[in-house]
């Protein structure tokens, strides 16, 4: 599986573009120094993740989530929920750090996975913030569906961060979601604000007009059908 990074780490709002058309997952990432709000580069990836997300756009805060457990906790309104297969250290946190909201999951992303999250009906896409790594050159890992892509490393100590990914097909649709840890140091990890859309509905098969050249065949094909019985209904009688 391949991934598209649209654009990589921005540092104080000067971004590194790049582009892979052979890929599954299309990346938006972006990276500002630690605090710099309003997060001029992160604001403008996530800006554009959401442009191109397909689908009803759905935002989860986790404001509204019980502290401190994270395992069992519904968010998107019950589309999804959080789970902790480990025995991490990550948990909802009210401290000061939560810089988008009253809440985030903070702590040591000291197992894998750190947390989970599992869709119960497939996402064209998921992003979020992260103020993830206390050195230069940390880096943590997000498995989508099984598969594993690495973010980072940082380039700035403690910068606060937006990732986005879109599946370029319904196939890739994201079913589930882990945040698992390769920090060198060990470097303490927020996660915060979560961005989905519900996938599109699929085109079901709805029976459509007889084409033109069909449909003449087929007005071809009776008339001879009528004029054979009209020739079997005159030899008889004679």
């Amino acid at each position: 599986m391949k991934f598209s990074f649209v654009a990589t780490f921005a540092i104080t709002g000067l971004a590194l573009l790049a582009s892979n058309s052979a890929s599954a997952y299309t990346i938006y990432q972006a990276e500002d120094s630690n605090y710099t709000i309003p997060f001029a580069a992160g604001t403008g990836a996530e800006s554009n993740f959401i442009g191109s997300l397909p689908g009803t756009v759905l935002t989860e805060t986790l404001d509204a989530l019980t502290p401190p457990a994270i395992n069992g906790q519904s968010i998107f309104g019950g589309l999804a929920t959080l789970s902790q297969p480990g025995s991490g250290s990550m948990d909802l946190s009210t401290v000061s750090d939560c810089y988008l909201g009253s809440q985030c999951i903070q702590g040591y992303p000291n197992v894998n996975p750190a947390f989970e999250i599992n869709f119960s009906n497939p996402v064209a896409g998921f992003g979020f913030w992260a103020n993830q790594q206390n050195t230069v050159g940390d880096a943590f890992s997000v498995v989508i569906n099984g598969a594993s892509v690495t973010l980072g490393p940082a380039a700035i100590s403690g910068g606060s961060s937006f990732y986005g990914f879109i599946a370029d097909n319904s196939s890739e649709y994201i079913t589930s979601l882990a945040f698992d840890s390769s920090n060198p140091s060990g470097g303490y990890l927020t996660i915060d604000q979560f961005t989905t859309a519900q996938a599109p509905a699929q085109a079901t098969g709805v029976p459509g007009p007889i084409p033109v050249l069909g449909s003449a065949a087929a007005f071809g094909f009776t008339r001879k059908l009528r004029r054979r019985i009209q020739a079997s209904r005159q030899g008889q009688m004679t």
